[in-house]
């Protein structure tokens, strides 16, 4: 059997989520011939000098036989730019000003060379904390609606190093001062040179108002401190509200309405 078309190309994943309208670019196409047990094999060497994360590379084959039928295969493999990953995971995403909220920061090698994923003892990396500020504003557009414009600010409030034990991992606390929104952020250098870095997001609940910005379409955003529970389990949602003052209806639904105040 003859393989017609080999094409390779960039699909440009942030890890699961892709930019719209993005068209990847094609790394390479060919031709080839499979051997005696339908086999063709191939080594494709990959730049990722200009890139800035590592990419999901989207291999594609055409293959006709001798009655002129084709089928076609599809299969997705990442090129690792990094030598070492980083990964932040919250005990709970919602707490209370002035207490420690406890995370744990994990550094792995990736698999290469048929190794499997290993575990990174002694990492020192960077962690910091920004709080983040929206600042919002009614305006009117070129239609002569009224609308909400929303800009960001980013303060860095605290900063600390951290390094993995024995098994890769390592768990820190850090108490957030106000209510609102943060992004924490931890970043190193891999064997190359490369940054390495990883991020997630913490709420604080606090009295009085918090701006958490205000989408135009009059929605409320529901924070969950944990992304899964086991039953019996107790839930502690954070309502980020974009009204100052406001009555709010609350259920809690699953095939009809449960529960409600």
């Amino acid at each position: 059997r003859r393989q017609r078309q080999m094409c390779i190309r960039d699909s440009y994943w942030y890890w699961g989520r892709q930019e719209r309208g993005y068209n990847p670019p094609i790394y390479a196409s060919g031709e080839g011939h499979t051997d005696e047990q339908g086999r063709f094999v191939f080594t494709l060497p990959i730049d990722l000098t200009r890139q800035r994360t590592s990419q999901a590379l989207n291999i594609e084959v055409n293959v006709t036989d001798q009655d002129a039928q084709e089928v076609t295969g599809r299969a997705v493999v990442i090129a690792h730019k990094h030598a070492l990953y980083l990964g932040l995971r919250p005990l709970r995403y919602v707490g209370a000003p002035g207490q420690p909220q406890s995370l744990r920061l994990i550094a792995l090698s990736p698999p290469l060379e048929g190794s499997g994923v290993r575990a990174r003892p002694g990492i020192t990396a960077t962690v910091e904390v920004y709080l983040r500020r929206w600042y919002t504003v009614k305006e009117k557009d070129a239609a002569g609606r009224i609308r909400w414009r929303n800009a960001l600010s980013e303060t860095l409030i605290l900063t600390r190093t951290v390094t993995t034990g024995p098994a890769g991992w390592v768990d820190f606390d850090i108490t957030l001062p106000e209510g609102g929104e943060y992004r924490v952020v931890a970043h190193t250098l891999d064997e190359l040179g490369n940054p390495v870095r990883c991020s997630v997001y913490l709420w604080v609940w606090g009295k009085g108002f918090v701006n958490w910005g205000v989408p135009n379409d009059n929605r409320v955003t529901l924070v969950a401190d944990k992304r899964a529970y086991q039953p019996g389990e107790v839930a502690q949602i954070l309502i980020a509200s974009p009204f100052a003052d406001a009555l709010a209806l609350v259920t809690i639904e699953r095939n009809g309405v449960l529960q409600h105040w």
